[in-house]
């Protein structure tokens, strides 16, 4: 099963460009520069970041971009692997509207790719993104994208939810009233009269 992470970008949106890029380590975790593409028009991925920057010169956005992050299950897929998975998701998280840099990295257990989209789409909209809304959808499309390259998915993982209520109730401490249930199921079996069942309370 992928993970999949995302994070807001703040400010210079060339910083967090060149930081997936690894310019800074001769691209040494994208194997020399081999698993890094983009969609954009530049075509170049080193330019990208700058594309988007004077982009969004004259627009007043919070937002200077998004960056993404999917890993695949330690052991499964290959760099083009991940780099097809990282596309496809993309693709259809956002309507085939998103402009983005993928950079896959190779140097952990897990190969896994590092995703920065622009703040606006293809069709000049901003794209407001709200992980807690969007986190079942982005990571449903992952598993069914991992499911399409034959990787593992764990099924059901994300079907439901539970309700803050749901979460409290069953993280909450025991109640009294509860507390109270529980001891004496546990002491009735135990005792043969009231007079005894009265004595084990008591102590």
């Amino acid at each position: 099963m992928a993970t999949t992470r995302f994070w807001s970008l703040k400010g210079n949106i060339v910083k967090a460009l060149d930081y997936v890029l690894d310019l800074k380590d001769h691209q040494r975790k994208t194997g020399g520069g081999s698993y890094i593409e983009t969609n954009m028009t530049t075509g170049s991925p080193a330019l990208a970041g700058y594309m988007m920057k004077n982009g969004q010169t004259s627009r007043n956005n919070k937002n200077v971009g998004y960056h993404f992050q999917i890993s695949l299950p330690v052991g499964e897929g290959d760099e083009q692997v991940c780099m097809e998975i990282a596309r496809e998701w993309m693709d259809r998280i956002s309507g085939g509207q998103a402009q983005y840099v993928v950079a896959v990295h190779n140097n952990t257990n897990n190969i896994h790719a590092h995703i920065i989209a622009d703040a606006y789409l293809k069709n000049g909209k901003q794209w407001e993104i709200s992980w807690i809304k969007e986190k079942n959808r982005f990571r449903s499309a992952a598993d069914q994208v991992c499911k399409e390259h034959g990787l593992s998915v764990l099924e059901n993982e994300y079907s439901k939810g539970m309700t803050y209520k749901e979460w409290m109730d069953r993280n909450a401490p025991d109640s009294k009233h509860a507390m109270l249930k529980k001891t004496l199921d546990y002491v009735i079996p135990r005792v043969s009269s009231m007079d005894d069942l009265k004595s084990y309370m008591r102590a």
